[in-house]
């Protein structure tokens, strides 16, 4: 399995290379130009090396460029958290108002930072930008039912990146729909039938995964 790090003045560039080379195994860069002087090596940043740029193999047939991997932080072991948490969406009391939520279940963090979350009681996804003091109703928000403009009980959600739609656990309504992102749309369409989804995941191939609870998998 190939993972992409993001090569050293490359303007951008990544390539996706062997994800399972230690940390140990490689060596820094030349510290002066960022250059590799060990044949089928390239100077790529390795978000679980420090994000120090290292010498990583790269064999030469290798040409696949990809999207650059989200840089993971480097959290030290003796890092102090803070005892205070803030909120970040809803906090005004259960409800249905844009800045309140009602028994809320599965969240989604997308790469901007938004986050859009399954309302369960509310029977609606609601979107929270980052920084927003309301949220915005994307999914759902016309009462509980199970026309394709209702859900019944959300349970989770995801965003599939490939085609900008939502994906939701309809719990209620034992159904799986997608939404689309894009603006002007107000119905969803049903994707799966008859499970008690509970829960969902993608994987990088587009694998749905769902946690079915009434089938007990």
């Amino acid at each position: 399995m190939c993972a992409c790090f993001h090569e050293i003045g490359a303007n951008g560039t990544a390539l996706c290379v062997n994800r399972f080379v230690t940390c140990s195994e490689l060596v820094a860069c030349d510290s002066s130009n960022n250059l590799c002087f060990k044949p089928n090596h390239r100077c790529l940043h390795h978000p679980r090396c420090n994000n120090h740029p290292i010498c990583y193999p790269v064999p030469s047939f290798n040409k696949q460029l990809c999207p650059i991997m989200t840089i993971i932080p480097n959290i030290p072991a003796n890092a102090s958290w803070s005892q205070n948490g803030i909120t970040i969406a809803g906090g005004n009391g259960l409800g249905s108002a844009t800045n309140q939520l009602f028994w809320p279940r599965g969240l989604y963090l997308n790469y901007d930072e938004t986050i859009v979350i399954a309302d369960s009681t509310n029977h609606r996804i609601v979107q929270w930008k980052k920084g927003d003091t309301n949220g915005q109703v994307v999914a759902g928000g016309n009462g509980r039912g199970s026309q394709l403009n209702q859900l019944q009980f959300p349970m989770d959600i995801l965003i599939d990146k490939e085609t900008d739609s939502l994906i939701i656990c309809d719990s209620g309504n034992r159904r799986i729909v997608q939404w689309s992102r894009h603006s002007g749309t107000t119905q969803g369409e049903i994707l799966i039938n008859n499970t008690r989804c509970y829960g969902l995941a993608m994987d990088e191939q587009r694998n749905l995964y769902v946690v079915d609870e009434d089938e007990h998998e």
